[in-house]
């Protein structure tokens, strides 16, 4: 079990050093997942994969439910891959 997304990444730059993270808010609470240090130039990617894992399992557990059509969410899967490559 984890905790529900949706996850998003955002940026802290008032920490030193920069320091991106991912979190849920829901009603009533917030909490951090993950915090990753800007020690490297792919810190912001890593935070965007780590905030698009909920959705990916999602998707991928629909694929593999419908594997006799696997186009049926070839968009949506499309979308979430999208949402962890942005920039």
């Amino acid at each position: 079990m984890f905790t529900p997304g949706p996850w998003k990444a955002y940026c802290n730059p008032g920490r030193q050093p920069t320091t991106w993270s991912v979190g849920f808010s829901g009603v009533g609470h917030e909490k951090t997942i993950a915090e990753i240090p800007s020690y490297s130039t792919t810190s912001a990617a890593d935070a965007r994969l780590i905030a698009a894992a909920p959705e990916m399992l999602k998707e991928l557990e629909k694929i593999r439910n419908e594997l006799a059509m696997p186009n049926t969410y070839l968009i949506e899967l499309n979308a979430v891959i999208a949402k962890a490559k942005s920039q």
